[in-house]
């Protein structure tokens, strides 16, 4: 499968992030990221557009622009976060977007992003 996928977990510890990154490289997907603030999720989104995402809402104090380019280019995304549901909802972006929650579910994660690039 060569596909790729890029991800935004400036929220996540160290060790945490690189429990993401293994079960997806072991899916034969090539991570992009992580992005740690707008302005480096927007470097990584012009140097080599994803085909899929997964992010945390929260990018310092900033919540939806990078989802907002994502579905501005077409890239399907979800979300990865511990958010109360009526706090997403507020959100046109991430209003009608998948939240897979923290902590989340490794095996779940890896087959929607599968399903997102078939």
């Amino acid at each position: 499968m060569n596909v790729r996928s890029w991800f935004s977990l400036s929220r996540m510890k160290c060790s945490s992030r690189w429990n993401w990154f293994a079960p997806l490289r072991d899916a034969e997907f090539d991570v992009l990221g992580p992005a740690g603030s707008v302005a480096d999720a927007f470097d990584l989104i012009k140097t080599e557009r994803p085909d899929a995402a997964v992010l945390d809402v929260r990018l310092g104090t900033e919540r939806v622009p990078v989802a907002a380019e994502l579905k501005t280019l077409g890239v399907p995304y979800v979300i990865a976060s511990a958010s109360h549901p009526s706090e997403l909802a507020s959100e046109p972006v991430l209003s009608d977007v998948a939240n897979l929650g923290k902590p989340t579910d490794l095996d779940r994660l890896v087959r929607v992003m599968q399903a997102f690039c078939r």
